[in-house]
């Protein structure tokens, strides 16, 4: 693993001088990408680039994807797909339903130099990955914090194993361990704020907007004429499209009151969850009961000083005791042949 900055292609100084640089960002991304660069802490100086750049190798050395043909399930706007061909990958696609994103992404492409031609994004379901591509294409496939965000785990993880060559590997690492107590008390505040507000204005439509604030809007545009939005939109949390509107018409028509749905929120119109638990060890179970051979590995964070060397060496040494103290959990799944 490289150690420095000028160890890297192209220095990284692309990305520092890229998102540093806040009135350009703003003017060509738009201001929902600056404020994403702002906020997360993987950008905001040149060490914190240098130890994104090592947990994306880390990914490459886990999941022995170098050289390799790997697929971003839920790639966002293609940071993680663009670091993976600059470091080694060999063919990288990164898929998102979301238009905005993906412009993005493409805008990024455009702004290195030379091109970097072995990365390309399209916009599309990831539940739907045999739309795209044949079976059996990828070497690896990666969902990096977008597992807990899917609408059906069971059909991802189906459309996973299709898209997967024998003996390819499916790589999770996300941040909604359901084993980590302390992160679920956070995730709870997060959950009230998303379904009920207030919510970060700053953010991008329709994502601004509490989810039953939606509810009530979907209900009022379908039932004009139905007095009780604001309670239907209160008792439909957890439920998304057709399905919010399929209770209104069985309250009308039956006086009936929809079930008690999930707690955890759900974005009313792409059905999205906001950020869904996983025990890994269940996710595991599921995992190999799908033709899967899993291993749950302590979670890595790229060093930073004496502490967090220090901090990571206990995580490991006492996995997977400590995956109730940490937010984050790895899995590595390798598909049986």
């Amino acid at each position: 693993m490289k150690e420095s900055w000028m160890d890297y292609p192209q220095n990284l100084d692309w990305i520092y001088n890229l998102v540093t640089d806040a009135e350009p960002l703003r003017e060509e991304f738009g201001r929902y990408f600056c404020n994403y660069c702002i906020k997360s802490t993987n950008f905001r100086s040149k060490p914190n680039i240098l130890r994104f750049a090592k947990s994306i190798e880390h990914v490459l050395d886990i999941t022995t994807g170098r050289k390799a043909r790997i697929l971003d399930a839920g790639c966002g706007y293609g940071v993680v797909p663009i670091f993976l061909g600059l470091l080694g990958a060999g063919e990288v696609w990164g898929i998102d339903q979301d238009e905005y994103e993906i412009n993005v992404f493409n805008k990024l492409l455009g702004k290195m130099n030379p091109p970097l031609l072995n990365v390309h994004p399209i916009k599309g379901d990831a539940l739907q990955l045999d739309r795209y591509f044949e079976e059996d294409y990828f070497d690896v496939v990666i969902a990096r914090e977008t597992i807990s965000h899917m609408r059906d785990t069971d059909e991802f993880i189906s459309q996973v194993l299709k898209a997967l060559k024998a003996h390819g590997t499916f790589y999770i690492r996300d941040s909604n361990n359901a084993l980590d107590l302390r992160g679920n008390f956070k995730h709870r505040k997060h959950w009230k704020r998303v379904e009920e507000g207030p919510v970060d204005p700053n953010e991008r439509p329709p994502y601004n907007v509490p989810y039953r604030e939606i509810r009530r809007k979907l209900i009022e545009d379908r039932f004009p004429d139905f007095d009780q939005a604001e309670k239907l939109a209160e008792k439909t949390a957890g439920l998304w499209g057709d399905e919010i509107h399929k209770a209104v018409e069985d309250y009308i028509n039956y006086g009936k009151t929809p079930n008690k749905p999930s707690h955890v929120p759900r974005h009313p119109i792409n059905g999205a969850f906001c950020e869904l638990e996983f025990n890994p060890y269940a996710l595991k179970a599921k995992l190999i009961k799908l033709g899967f051979k899993v291993k749950v590995a302590p979670p890595y964070f790229p060093p930073s000083s004496r502490i967090t060397k220090m901090a990571a060496l206990i995580l490991r040494k006492f996995h997977p005791l400590s995956l109730f103290m940490v937010p984050s959990y790895e899995i590595v799944a390798r598909k049986e042949a």
